[in-house]
């Protein structure tokens, strides 16, 4: 098109330029098959500048023309070219096209095509067409991903259409290694030993990013959705979002439900929907009980619990402890057997009553807080569940002295009688 254009504004300048005549040639070098000649040359001879003394003979020879184009056919056998004659008088009205061992003579301004004087030349060629059938996960057909197929010294570029299908031709035998990309999702494959047409299926790890969002019963959310590079959804009655043939392997899902907000990554890796379960429901806090030691230090237990059938699991227990209700320590719990967590609230003074209160939070942020709990620190150490006294070693003596020097005051008086 652009020789074309070019060849109508030279005609256009004719009068200023002193030119003759001026058309664009257009050369298209085929197989048998119709298949399309890269590389093809063409020459082509033509009355340029200098008159022609034909002396009696009707047409110069084409060596005797001073105007030569030699050029190749582009990949899909096509050359084309703009000509100007700029001879006033005496001209020629025609000119020389070659291609291999044949050679035309054609006159201006005949076989007009698109504004061109086109002509079709036949090779015999080892050309061949490969035809690529790019398919996602599912098999289904891949519309607009980026190919770029390369056979030895020739690179194909371009893009499938809505059936998935890319085709190119190649000189044979060849190999062609051809890299596909989809997004950011590539994909590499080669053809082998192409000595006649072929047509290569090829299938991407392209899958639909479906994604399934429930609470953390099982039950489906009707709720807005967003993920990053798409417009805002919503999930169906099923609470079903899909987006088809995603151009990634990695998604990165917002949900929206009563003033929260939870971000979920998800690895695209198989055509089933990833289950997204939106958990509102705080852990349970349950079996709160103390013990003291001899020393006054309290082991503190606690079962948690992140209830559903979906539960998103514990991510952390603590304790937070207080003598006057205003200054509150914390302690974090740890984890002793399933559920159950433990702390160990440090001694405190004879008589000191301790305040404490158990926390826990799941992996979405739900947060428990039990009741508060206390216990007292006797005068005399003892242990025992919410602070049970006792009577220490130092207290037994003072009671067994007396008992032991009235005894072996009685035992030598009757050894004396």
């Amino acid at each position: 098109m652009r020789y074309a254009l070019l060849a109508l504004c030279l005609f256009l300048l004719l009068p200023a330029s002193n030119a003759y005549w001026a058309e664009t040639l257009r050369v298209k070098v085929l197989t048998p098959l119709g298949y399309g000649v890269p590389d093809a040359t063409v020459e082509v001879m033509y009355q340029k500048q200098v008159s022609i003394d034909l002396g009696g003979r009707l047409y110069p020879e084409p060596g005797e023309l001073d105007g030569k184009i030699v050029g190749k056919t582009n990949s899909e056998g096509i050359f084309e070219v703009g000509l100007i004659d700029y001879v006033e008088f005496g001209e020629t009205q025609f000119y020389y096209v070659k291609v291999g061992k044949e050679q035309r003579r054609t006159y201006v301004g005949e076989n007009r095509v698109n504004q061109a004087n086109e002509h079709v030349f036949f090779m015999d060629a080892p050309i061949h067409r490969v035809i690529l059938r790019v398919r996602d996960a599912f098999s289904r057909s891949l519309a607009n991903a980026s190919v770029t197929a390369t056979c030895g010294d020739m690179i194909s570029q371009g893009l499938t259409d809505s059936g998935g299908i890319y085709s190119f031709f190649v000189q044979t035998p060849t190999t062609c290694e051809v890299n596909l990309l989809y997004g950011t999702i590539s994909y590499t494959e080669a053809v082998h030993n192409i000595e006649e047409d072929v047509t290569a299926n090829m299938n991407m790890p392209v899958y639909d990013l479906s994604v399934i969002v429930v609470d953390e019963s099982g039950e489906p959310l009707d709720v807005p959705i967003s993920v990053s590079g798409f417009p805002m959804g919503t999930t169906d009655e099923a609470g079903r979002y899909t987006i088809k043939q995603f151009p990634d392997s990695t998604a990165y899902v917002t949900v929206v439900h009563q003033n929260r907000q939870q971000v979920t990554q998800v690895e695209l890796r198989s055509n089933q929907p990833i289950t997204i379960t939106f958990d509102l429901t705080p852990p349970s806090i349950s079996n709160i009980n103390h013990t003291l030691d001899d020393s006054g230090i309290a082991y503190v237990r606690v079962t948690v619990v992140d209830p559903g059938a979906d539960p998103s699991a514990i991510s952390g227990v603590s304790l937070r402890y207080s003598t006057n209700r205003r200054d509150w320590k914390p302690l974090q719990m740890y984890p002793v057997s399933a559920y159950n967590y433990e702390a160990t609230i440090p001694a405190q003074e004879p008589g000191t009553r301790v305040f404490y209160i158990v926390e826990a939070l799941d992996a979405y942020s739900n947060n428990a807080v039990s009741e508060e709990y206390q216990y007292r620190i006797p005068e005399e150490q003892g242990g025992g569940n919410g602070g049970g006294g006792f009577v220490s070693l130092s207290g037994i003596w003072y009671i067994l002295i007396p008992l032991i020097v009235l005894l072996a005051v009685i035992l030598f008086r009757l050894k004396t009688d």
